[in-house]
């Protein structure tokens, strides 16, 4: 089923999702992925935020 969802490419851009993640999450993550549009999301507080290692990689998560 998982390859009836998705391309191979779109499928080897996600590789990483599906090795760490169980069946049920993963089908969110694919679902998510696929329906998802971007626009116009709220940055937050960029000139209150103290930049620090742990805080640069949830932004890098998060974005």
């Amino acid at each position: 089923q998982f390859d009836k969802i998705i391309k191979h490419n779109q499928r080897s851009a996600m590789k990483t999702y599906v090795k760490q993640l169980n069946s049920q999450i993963e089908e969110i993550v694919i679902e998510m992925r696929k329906f998802l549009k971007p626009s116009y999301e709220h940055m937050g507080l960029n000139d209150r935020l103290v930049v620090t290692p742990l805080t640069d990689r949830i932004y890098l998560t998060v974005t």
